[in-house]
């Protein structure tokens, strides 16, 4: 879950805004085609990494930032949360090793 917390706190700048209507198009369709929760959760994954490479060429990201905050309430996570319950990140973070791979969460 770092990762997309850390997505969501990051400054961003006033260059181009980062397009979410592609991701969150993603997400849709992979919740909408039988709750293709695995999916939906590499488009977050995913998606979380993309704004966090943006804000590194002050990109504004703000936009992109509130998608990514309703896309993580789809799972209820709580990103904005000074510290989750410890149950709950032990829980997510298997689940991401789980349909991700390990690969996935060091990127």
């Amino acid at each position: 879950m770092g990762k997309i917390k850390d997505a969501v706190i990051l400054s961003g700048g006033d260059g181009k805004a980062l397009d979410s209507a592609s991701a969150w198009a993603l997400f849709s369709n992979a919740m909408e085609d039988d709750l293709d929760s695995p999916e939906a959760q590499r488009v977050l994954v995913s998606f979380a990494n993309e704004i966090i490479e943006a804000s590194k060429v002050d990109r504004d990201i703000r936009q992109a930032q509130e998608v990514v905050r309703r896309m993580s309430s789809v799972f209820g996570l709580r990103l904005e949360a000074e510290s989750p319950e410890g149950a709950v990140i032990q829980k997510w973070d298997q689940h991401l090793k789980k349909f991700l791979g390990a690969e996935q969460l060091t990127k």
